[in-house]
């Protein structure tokens, strides 16, 4: 029996191998949830020359971002997502508990879609036998954030290449 982290990253590597043939016309893109909010997973799907959205669990991850002056600096997710930029306001309808009612129903809503840019750095080793020298990689990514306005909900936090 293998591990958990072993089992994802063989569903990783099989996935994409089934869909071999179809990869030089399709673009992949991952959609993942909290629970996968791992860089070593990202790793195998960049590797594999596919992408990611995954929605943040990690909100303290480390990571670096340009200043308004131009210098890179480094902090936790939450303080590059003070960055972000409202770019899209939409209306939609979903099923969310508004004001003061009891329980949740169908209904239209107004959703606030922000973004900012941001870099991650990540050893290319990390859960893999070390061959050698470890290589840090960079990635540039983005935090997008999506606010149901005036509904309990929390504000959804993803990161996409």
């Amino acid at each position: 029996m293998s591990s958990e982290p072993a089992e994802v990253q063989t569903m990783l590597t099989t996935v994409s191998e089934a869909l071999w043939e179809v990869k030089p016309a399709k673009q992949i893109t991952w959609l993942l949830d909290s629970g996968f909010d791992d860089v070593t997973v990202w790793r195998t799907i960049w590797e594999q020359q596919e992408h990611v959205v995954c929605r943040v669990s990690h909100h303290d991850r480390i990571v670096q971002w340009q200043t308004e002056s131009g210098e890179w600096t480094s902090g936790p997710l939450e303080k590059a997502a003070e960055r972000a930029k409202v770019l899209a306001e939409v209306r939609t309808s979903m099923e969310v508990k508004r004001g003061k009612q009891a329980h949740p129903k169908k209904q239209a809503v107004e959703v606030e879609i922000s973004a900012c840019p941001f870099q991650i750095t990540y050893p290319c080793s990390v859960r893999r036998p070390n061959q050698g020298k470890d290589q840090i990689l960079r990635k540039e990514l983005w935090l997008v954030q999506v606010l149901v306005l005036d509904s309990t909900l929390e504000p959804w936090w993803l990161i996409t290449d």
